[in-house]
């Protein structure tokens, strides 16, 4: 009983990896609900099957239940699904063999596996450790694209985390087999290494739930960016259609002016009346400065803002050949260098920023520099980044973040400069031409 019992804890464990690991590389079609009992009754009934003591048998219907679990819950491709269920079993196999095998070296016999409970749990918690650090590293390969809820030492930190706990427990299971190996030995080695497993198996959850969190997070934030670009973008609309109604009332006015002044042969008043409408007439500005909507909306709503706090902004685009991307990315990218451009701008002597959209037809890229003025200073983070000043640093970080996902999804290159002697902040992004 108590070998069926540490066979059922096995396969919990393994379920809450595979769950875990799928977590790490997809997005959820399922609700959370939904993913803990599937998996909790897939793996129920993989550990029923395992009870018929067939090799073969449990090794398919571990394959077929995670590549079910994948197509299931996160809408893998049908191949893609069985390569993580196939991995997932090379896994499981392989950790066991090799914490076999290690064991047995260290002094364990072999036979005991067979018969002693303590021993078969010290093997089984050393092989899933090691089936930790294995499937959490290749997540870590198999992944597309670095995803931005993604905290950089957090991340080291985690994929190290299994990797030195297995170090530990096989450490602790040397140091245990220098003493009298006592039944005792065998259960506070066992004890020691679980609680190992259990510290890695709950950075594992709190690490997924901290990425999904942040991601949770920049997405609104992106979506309240666009609202606020598209209500500036339709502000504007309304401002210039109004602008054309008077415009037009007030050129019907002046060509009956001219009419009478015409029908009375006053040629000179004409001409005078005519410079002075030259004069004064202002062209407008156009709504459309860019092929992209979503950059339009975000430059009529920053003008709005800067004009409001006295801010100088220029942009030059010049983007009829440039590098097309999607609009939630659009809006990542320009609107986090617009806001931390304007929100440095604010708090400067100087207020101004430029912006300006090339395409380089040389060199098949598109130059995107933000300069902005910038009086409160940053310090370099020794990555190729800056540290920022404000108050707000952990948004403006994230900001960051997003600005450089956009770029490494497009294979982009961006560099960042502070002119200390001018006051001048500067972020120029290349974008290749797919």
């Amino acid at each position: 009983m108590e070998r069926v019992f540490a066979y059922l804890l096995i396969f919990i464990v393994e379920g809450i990896i595979a769950w875990q690991y799928f977590e790490y590389l997809y997005e959820a079609k399922t609700s959370t609900l939904t993913r803990f009992l599937s998996f909790s009754v897939g793996y129920m009934l993989a550990f029923l099957t395992f009870l018929l003591d067939s090799i073969p048998v449990n090794a398919a219907v571990m394959c077929i239940l995670n590549a079910f679990l994948a197509r299931y819950n996160y809408g893998c491709g049908v191949k893609t699904a069985v390569f993580h269920g196939v991995f997932l079993e090379f896994g499981i196999v392989g950790t066991e063999l090799l914490a076999n095998l290690m064991l047995v070296a260290l002094g364990y016999d072999f036979s005991a596996f067979t018969y002693s409970t303590v021993a078969l749990l010290n093997m089984a918690i050393i092989s899933k450790m090691m089936y930790l650090a294995i499937t959490f590293l290749g997540a870590k390969l198999f992944q597309k694209q670095k995803h931005p809820g993604e905290e950089p030492g957090l991340t080291i930190l985690f994929h190290s985390l299994p990797l030195f706990s297995t170090a530990a427990a096989i450490l602790i299971t040397e140091l245990g087999f220098r003493e009298v190996l006592t039944r005792a030995t065998e259960i506070m080695m066992v004890i020691t290494i679980t609680v190992l497993l259990v510290v890695n198996l709950l950075s594992v959850i709190v690490y997924t739930f901290m990425r999904k969190s942040n991601e949770a997070n920049l997405a609104l934030q992106l979506n309240v960016q666009k609202e606020q670009a598209e209500t500036a973008y339709y502000k504007a609309m309304q401002e210039q259609s109004e602008n054309q109604r008077i415009l037009i009332h007030d050129i019907k006015n002046h060509l009956q002016t001219m009419a009478v002044l015409a029908k009375a042969e006053q040629n000179e008043k004409i001409q005078d009346y005519i410079a002075s409408l030259t004069d004064t007439l202002t062209p407008m500005d156009s709504v459309f400065v860019s092929k992209n909507p979503i950059l339009n909306m975000l430059l009529l709503r920053y003008r709005e803002e800067c004009k409001a706090c006295g801010i100088a902004l220029e942009s030059d685009i010049r983007d009829g050949e440039s590098r097309e991307i999607d609009a939630a990315d659009t809006t990542a990218l320009y609107g986090n260098l617009l806001s931390n451009a304007f929100e440095a701008a604010q708090e400067s002597q100087e207020k101004e920023i430029k912006l300006s959209v090339v395409y380089n037809p040389e060199q098949e890229i598109t130059v995107i520099s933000v300069v902005n003025s910038c009086s409160n200073g940053v310090k370099p983070d020794g990555r190729g980044g800056y540290h920022t000043t404000k108050q707000d640093g952990k948004l403006h970080g994230m900001g960051l973040k997003s600005i450089e996902r956009v770029v490494k999804k497009y294979h982009g290159l961006s560099s960042m400069h502070y002119d200390r002697e001018n006051q001048r902040f500067s972020h120029v992004i290349q974008l290749p031409k797919p």
